[in-house]
């Protein structure tokens, strides 16, 4: 008798014929779950009369980020289709996994979304920011590394008065996204710069946050513009990054966005301006002999707000090792 119940529960998933005979029955009931708690929050958040001459999901796939709703113990209410372009996994696979959003993070994570969630209950706690990872059990740890992705949302109520977390969900950058974020941002931009670090190109948004003329920006190096507490952080990057053959470094910084400091990610990239074909010069201690005519350096740049930049800042594994990269990968 109950694996006809579960049976008819299938059936009446909003999901296609194919999808829905995939399914176990644990799977079933942690979709119906969160598909049941989503339906009586929309039946009572949104009347019945409102029409829209649009479709959500058409709005969402505009966005550089995608939507979530939970409650303060992690439970999903909904999640944005477009999380599917940002994770690599339909929201479907990832729902599969469980209805509580602690089921779908790494298992590293926990501690940090759990506190995080739970500082909302707090009255005078309203925004929160955090950092995790979030994947299918079956992606391999190199791929989950990959996709840590920054939480930024506020507290908010249901209509049966319970506390709910409100986010956008962004991918933090990192050199296999660089393309994808950048296009439509407003937080993500790029820049050229030589081996010294000093600006030679920038993309427009990267004029409008640092609010100089092009011959002032242009004559201004990274380390001229970073907040002088960080200095040492970019310059041990700078170095690691100077001694990895075709790598890449990824450092947390403050930048000086007139009149104050801003929080960036950055992703700096060594790239090599010879034809692959052609072999590099390296030193007998293996060290890459880079010269400003066979090299220039790539930076890209995500903005934070201050809680976005304290979370990311207290993820240090994120920094920890370099990058590498081939040239076949350009």
């Amino acid at each position: 008798q109950i694996n006809g119940e579960i049976n008819r529960l299938r059936e009446m998933l909003p999901l296609s014929e194919t999808t829905r005979e995939r399914l176990f029955q644990l799977q079933v009931m942690s979709l119906v779950c969160v598909y049941v708690r989503k339906e009586l929050y929309t039946r009572k958040s949104c009347p019945s009369s409102l029409l829209l001459p649009f479709s959500l999901t058409d709005v969402t796939r505009t966005l550089p980020s995608f939507l979530i709703l939970l409650s303060l113990q992690g439970k999903l209410y909904c999640m944005s289709d477009n999380a599917s372009e940002h994770i690599g996994h339909s929201v479907e696979e990832l729902m599969c996994q469980g209805d509580n959003l602690l089921d779908l993070v790494d298992l590293q994570d926990v501690p940090t979304v759990s506190s995080a969630l739970g500082s909302l209950k707090s009255k005078t706690k309203h925004q929160i920011s955090f950092l995790c990872r979030i994947g299918l059990n079956r992606v391999t740890k190199r791929q989950i590394h990959q996709k840590f992705l920054l939480f930024s949302g506020h507290r908010t109520h249901s209509p049966s008065s319970s506390t709910l977390f409100a986010a956008t969900v962004s991918p933090l950058l990192n050199p296999e996204n660089i393309d994808f974020l950048a296009t439509g941002s407003t937080t993500v931009f790029t820049a050229k710069a030589g081996l010294d670090l000093k600006l030679t190109e920038m993309d427009t948004l990267g004029f409008h946050y640092f609010s100089m003329s092009r011959s002032v920006l242009f004559s201004s190096s990274l380390y001229s513009l970073v907040h002088p507490e960080d200095v040492r952080r970019l310059e041990r990057k700078h170095r690691m990054l100077m001694e990895e053959p075709e790598g890449s470094v990824m450092v947390l910084v403050r930048l000086l966005t007139q009149p104050e400091f801003t929080y960036f990610h950055l992703v700096l990239t060594l790239t090599c301006l010879l034809p692959p074909n052609l072999p590099l010069l390296v030193s007998p201690e293996g060290t890459l002999l880079a010269n400003s005519k066979t090299h220039f350096v790539a930076v890209a740049f995500q903005a934070l707000t201050d809680d976005e930049g304290m979370a990311v800042l207290s993820q240090p594994s994120i920094y920890s090792t370099p990058l590498r990269r081939s040239r076949t990968d350009e």
